[in-house]
């Protein structure tokens, strides 16, 4: 029997305004994480003050503009705009603030931040028009970006590779190159595109090389491995993807264009199409749309998030193979803007967690399901806008949840981290590197 009750948090800002919907399954949830692999590893629960129950809401901060990534020093790293000029700020985790460094802006202002954290401890930033980067010590300090490159325009963020970024730059439309990124230098490879219709959200490092929805790579020496040369059609359109995520062997995403969205299977080394599953079909286009990267689960299995016109937002779990498992329900909310509502969004809605649970911040909630059968475990209503919700998840267990309000929740849940997989969260890993 499900009851709700009253989020009774109160350290370190907790919210006491949000209502919790809790079922049994909650303490079998509790046990599975401490039984999984790797649990010894966990961390202690942040000393925040009082004890806060899982399923509950541990500290809240407010003015908090990026998805934060999660260091290997298990401190938060973020970003934060004030007016024309942005922060790049660590937190603790308990959410209170370790230092906010000011971001050294050109003669233009990133609309938003993407935030990585390299093997070496490295905290990137990178901004989301331009593809310009900044680089800081974990403790705050700039360090260099990279080197300047003279007219030569970022285009494609693809990843943080074992020495530093990779992206793509162009010079003209008719010549782009790989810029693979060794200390202080740097190597370039021309792609032979236009023709490889590579768009910024579409790349990662998979398998320890850059990979493109249309084009993959190798190193020793830096070449490319294949080429998807031909511009694929969907209901008239170019076609568009979600970030992909990898499972060991293929990368995954959803393919749509106005009305028409598949999930596709692409096997990394070769390019082949290998998978190409029917995922729905809106009837009013792309009105009311909001879409969830995949993520792959320690089973092999594949996550989503879709909701349509037409086509009510749910959570589902596909075999490895593509076939549907299980939807759970899941309600977006309806925005005024863009017209008909419809949001195009690269955030992380749900995540895998160790322990075999799913997470979902979605709408006005956010969700702990099982990943067995997809039942809820619980659910906290009440939260501000949560349609693009960047979330991320420690192995101390909190999951951080980021508002549309620029409000960040620590909640505290039953996993030790993210789930062993090859993509279990939007970014590959909890420092966001775009890389596995």
């Amino acid at each position: 029997m499900r009851v709700s009750i009253l989020v009774l948090a109160i350290a370190c800002g907790a919210r006491t305004d949000l209502e919790v919907e809790r079922s049994p399954l909650v303490d079998a949830a509790v046990d599975a994480a401490l039984d999984a692999p790797g649990f010894d590893a966990r961390p202690d629960p942040p000393d925040c003050g009082d004890s806060v129950p899982v399923g509950q809401v541990r500290a809240s901060v407010d003015a908090i503009h990026a998805r934060v990534a999660i260091g290997d020093d298990d401190n938060l790293y973020t970003a934060r705009r004030v007016d024309d000029a942005w922060l790049a700020v660590s937190l603790d985790p308990c959410l209170e603030e370790r230092w906010a460094t000011p971001v050294a802006l050109g003669d233009r202002t990133p609309r938003g931040m993407d935030v990585s954290v390299a093997d070496d401890g490295t905290v990137w930033l990178i901004g989301q028009s331009g593809l310009d980067q900044w680089a800081f010590s974990s403790d705050g300090d700039p360090r260099p970006g990279l080197i300047p490159m003279g007219e030569r325009r970022r285009d494609t963020w693809i990843g943080l590779g074992a020495n530093g970024p990779i992206y793509s730059v162009f010079l003209t439309t008719e010549e782009k190159w790989l810029v693979v990124t060794d200390g202080d230098r740097f190597e370039d490879l021309r792609l032979p595109t236009p023709s490889s219709f590579v768009w910024d959200g579409e790349c990662a490092v998979f398998a320890d090389a850059p990979t493109c929805w249309n084009i993959g790579f190798r190193f020793d020496p830096l070449d490319r491995a294949w080429l998807e040369g031909r511009p694929r059609l969907i209901d008239g359109t170019l076609r568009n993807i979600v970030p992909p995520a990898f499972d060991g062997r293929r990368m995954w995403s959803i393919e749509y264009g106005i009305s028409t969205y598949e999930l596709v299977a692409v096997d990394v080394r070769d390019g082949d199409r290998v998978i190409r599953e029917p995922l729905m079909r809106t009837s009013s286009g792309q009105t009311e749309l909001l879409l969830g990267s995949p993520v792959i689960a320690e089973d092999g299995s594949v996550i989503l998030y879709r909701h349509g016109s037409g086509v009510p937002g749910a959570l589902e779990k596909r075999s490895s193979s593509g076939e549907l498992e299980w939807t759970a329900s899941a309600p977006r909310v309806r925005r005024g803007t863009p017209a008909g509502g419809a949001i195009f969004s690269n955030e992380a809605l749900h995540l895998v967690g160790r322990g075999g649970l799913v997470y979902l911040a979605v709408g006005a909630s956010v969700y702990a399901l099982e990943l067995r059968d997809g039942s809820l475990v619980w659910r906290i209503d009440g939260l501000t806008d949560l349609n693009e919700s960047a979330i991320n998840l420690h192995r101390n267990g909190d999951l951080y949840v980021l508002d549309r309000g620029e409000t960040l929740h620590a909640i505290v849940t039953a996993s030790a981290g993210l789930a062993p997989s090859p993509w279990p969260i939007p970014g590959g890993n909890a420092r966001l590197s775009l890389s596995r």
